[in-house]
């Protein structure tokens, strides 16, 4: 297998191929780089999870026409021709004969050829589609050996690209509930703006009132001066509770500070009575008096 792959631009800068997720566009490089040199992938899966891609984007490749699966689980690349010209005597024939006897090359792209059991049953058929035997008439080219009134082939008979595409029309008419069914889903259960907790900023009042009735030692002119300020909010966030962080601000204050609260504080005159205390003449008198006794020059007093 050769180490050199191209791609042609007038595939991968199609609208068809860039309206693809990204991991579908990705998983189409990756798939041109591991097939072997007529185009064919053996483990498509495999490589869709080496690089971090789901199957479902090999569907959508193969829902685009940019692929066609085959039901051994191996693919091969519709414009492989397109994209790569590989000499006669550098390549190597891939091993997948069978998918390669499946398909026919129609200006330049891989083409899907029908079952042998359409082809015969394609005999049977007139142009204009006129009951032939025990056969029911139909206004196309019928999918196997089963031939339906409105020729829709069944979903096991259906190849995986139209399965695709089916798929996706069944999701895009799954019944979606009604304006009306969802409103009485809802009934009784009030609007996201009305289960938020709506902030009121208190008053000066209203923060004197609080400080007063817990005995705080916060100043309420300058806690609400400051959270006015910085728009009421508590760091990055908005405030829940004025009344929770003034308490926070009056426990601070007395670690900070280190003191009681003002009624708990002794009365200045507590400490301004020295009617205990001597003076200094006195003191001195009594030292020295102390000391000449201790010396024995006079006999205390």
């Amino acid at each position: 297998m050769g180490q050199h792959r191209m791609f042609s631009k007038a595939i991968v800068r199609a609208d068809r191929f860039v309206d693809m997720p990204f991991s579908a566009q990705a998983l189409y490089f990756q798939l041109g780089m591991e097939a072997d040199d007529d185009g064919f992938v053996e483990s498509p899966k495999a490589i869709a999870r080496m690089i971090g891609a789901r199957n479902e984007d090999i569907a959508t490749l193969a829902h685009e026409g940019f692929v066609i699966l085959f039901e051994t689980g191996v693919i091969v690349i519709t414009d492989w021709l397109t994209n790569n010209r590989i000499r006669q005597d550098r390549k190597r024939e891939t091993i997948h004969l069978e998918e390669l006897s499946s398909v026919e090359v129609v200006n330049g792209r891989y083409v899907l050829l029908p079952s042998p059991a359409v082809l015969a049953n394609a005999g049977q058929l007139t142009t204009t589609c006129q009951p032939n035997d025990n056969q029911l008439p139909t206004n196309c080219q019928p999918f196997d050996n089963q031939v339906t009134t409105n020729c829709q082939p069944t979903a096991n008979q259906m190849p995986a690209q139209d399965k695709v595409r089916q798929d996706k029309v069944s999701k895009d008419k799954t019944p979606q509930p009604s304006k009306e069914a969802k409103s009485a889903s809802l009934e009784g259960v009030p609007p996201a703006k009305e289960r938020a907790v709506i902030f009121n900023p208190p008053t000066y009042d209203e923060v004197r009132a609080f400080v007063t009735e817990n005995n705080l030692v916060v100043d309420p002119e300058r806690f609400v001066d400051y959270y006015a300020s910085i728009g009421w909010r508590v760091g990055h966030k908005p405030m829940k509770s004025w009344k929770a962080t003034v308490k926070n601000w009056d426990r601070k204050d007395r670690e900070e500070r280190g003191s009681a609260p003002a009624c708990q504080q002794m009365r200045l005159e507590e400490y301004t009575d020295f009617s205990g205390y001597e003076t200094l003449d006195e003191y001195m008198a009594r030292t020295t008096a102390g000391t000449e006794a201790t010396n024995g020059d006079v006999q205390p007093a």
